[in-house]
């Protein structure tokens, strides 16, 4: 299962170069079909999709830090945590 998975993967890493252009100038040289069209929008798009990605884990960490405090809080009566010595 290993080697067919491993053999999978150099296929279709072989094919990769055919599938996609280098970069978004090759992509918009002559010659022009819907995949080079395709691949330049992805290049266009991929660093906002991150972008937005990485932003969404902040704020669902920042989100989950604020629940966790809020439960903390409310366990001790005063609201202030007391710093053992």
């Amino acid at each position: 299962m290993r080697a067919a998975s491993a053999l999978a993967a150099a296929v279709f890493a072989s094919l990769t170069p055919t599938l996609a252009a280098a970069c978004p100038y090759c992509a918009s040289q002559g010659n022009s079909g819907n995949g080079q069209t395709i691949a330049l929008g992805a290049f266009i798009l991929l660093p906002f999709l991150v972008t937005g990605a990485i932003y969404k884990v902040i704020q669902s960490e920042r989100r989950a830090l604020g629940a966790q405090n809020e439960t903390s809080n409310q366990s001790s009566p005063s609201g202030s945590r007391r710093i053992a010595e």
